[in-house]
């Protein structure tokens, strides 16, 4: 009873780092965006959205909290699920996925609590709203999601320059012309 207890105060443990380092990302996104002069949308899109899923990119004691805790995290999930006789992915489905979207959850609401609301959305209507930046960036998501299925689908033998994959180039490429036109054209 003392492991599986000690199991639950650890994924609860991952949580509770996950918001603390959340709050401390939306204000240096503020202060980022405010210093330098980018849009608040622009910070919150390029590097808001690329902490909070893909932490091991940046530096500062925040988000290597925040990736502490995603490297913890599946270690947690594997024990609650022997512990509690679950299956794996039923751990994985439930607890890690909601805790791995925490970090999106409380950067917004860290962000919004600052009064930095364009870090987190727009005031009203998301669709009103709606310009030419953020259809490029739902359509170059698409791109991406489609892309993905098509490697996983396909699983590309043939590596350029021998390390990557034709469909990782591509990935890569929408990505940077996604920000290049976000940089370039956001308000």
């Amino acid at each position: 009873m003392q492991k599986i207890a000690f199991i639950w105060a650890s994924l609860f443990a991952c949580l509770a780092v996950i918001d603390v380092a959340g709050v401390w990302l939306s204000r240096y996104g503020d202060i980022i965006a405010e210093q330098s002069g980018l849009s608040r949308g622009w910070v919150g899109l390029t590097q808001l959205a690329t902490v909070t899923s893909l932490p091991k990119l940046v530096t500062g004691l925040s988000s290597v909290a925040a990736v502490a805790a995603g490297i913890w995290l599946p270690f947690i999930a594997k024990d609650l699920a022997a512990a509690m006789a679950w299956e794996q992915r039923f751990v994985g489905t439930l607890f890690v996925a909601v805790i791995t979207s925490a970090p999106e959850v409380v950067v917004a609401v860290a962000a919004l609590r600052i009064g930095a609301i364009d870090l987190a959305c727009l005031p009203g209507s998301l669709l009103a709203d709606v310009s030419l930046t953020h259809a490029a960036s739902a359509f170059s998501a698409m791109m991406v999601s489609g892309l993905a299925g098509v490697g996983l689908v396909l699983r590309p033998a043939s590596r350029v320059f021998h390390a990557v994959s034709w469909i990782s180039l591509l990935l890569l490429a929408i990505y940077l012309l996604n920000t290049l036109f976000l940089y370039l054209h956001g308000d």
